[in-house]
């Protein structure tokens, strides 16, 4: 999660077998971490990215049309700041995540931004992925959980949605280079991240964390709940700047 602000993380391992609730009041989901995970907290209050034992990786990432679904008065209940943890907790693989997330309805409860301006909504969607090289994006679109599965999805930025990211995508297929590479507006950045994929050897995914994680059995005096935040990525290079006109990329499907 980069934020413009700092957002006080720290490292935090959880072992499995950890007892939670979803921290949503009144029908707030429990269950009992089925894995370890390693997290860096946001505010000390929340998970923003983190690894699991058996390889599953969640990430959050700021959306600025994200509006989460209203109490229906039923449905078990997660807070936005622990949802990753949930995510994390529960399941092994992507696959399994998002056929359990179907199957099995939550609500994820929305909040403000712990830091800042009063009144202003943490809007945020999910990456998922796993050791199989497999993907996932879930995101809350008018009140309602979308979820976007697909191993080819590996290209999430803040706005617009992942319907509309998409269309701007094959909007630009076969154009060699899309003349809007150049631009660096979150609308833009999938065109340049898909053009430095190409140059990369771009459709084969590669996962950067095969290696099971050994996590300790017995819970540290954990204080609050902690998210993870990674710090900023280096810099890609433009393969515009550096070679002229890359190769047209193929469509993320």
């Amino acid at each position: 999660m980069d934020w413009k602000l700092p957002i006080v993380s720290n490292l935090w391992a959880f072992p499995r077998g950890m007892t939670r609730d979803g921290a949503a009041g009144p029908r707030s989901a429990e269950w009992s971490a089925r894995y370890g995970s390693v997290i860096v907290s946001g505010y000390e209050i929340a998970t923003t990215d983190g690894l699991n034992e058996a390889g599953l990786m969640a990430n959050l990432l700021w959306e600025v049309e994200a509006t989460y679904p209203g109490d229906d008065g039923v449905t078990p209940r997660v807070s936005l700041s622990v949802f990753a943890q949930y995510l994390l907790d529960r399941y092994a693989t992507v696959a399994e995540a998002v056929e359990d997330l179907r199957e099995n309805s939550i609500l994820v409860a929305g909040g403000e931004v712990p830091i800042g301006p009063p009144g202003r909504a943490a809007t945020v969607h999910v990456s998922l992925s796993d050791a199989t090289g497999d993907s996932a994006i879930i995101e809350f679109v008018n009140g309602e959980m979308v979820v976007w599965h697909d191993r080819s999805y590996q290209i999430m930025p803040n706005e617009p949605t992942f319907e509309r990211q998409l269309a701007i995508l094959e909007y630009w297929q076969g154009v060699n280079p899309p003349p809007i590479l150049a631009r660096h507006r979150p609308r833009h950045r999938p065109l340049r991240a898909r053009a430095s994929l190409h140059q990369l050897g771009g459709a084969k995914r590669r996962s950067p964390h095969r290696r099971r994680l050994c996590l300790q059995r017995d819970p540290p005096d954990l204080g609050a709940l902690g998210h993870l935040h990674r710090r900023p990525a280096e810099p890609v290079d433009d393969p515009l700047a550096r070679r002229g006109r890359p190769q047209g990329p193929a469509l993320l499907r």
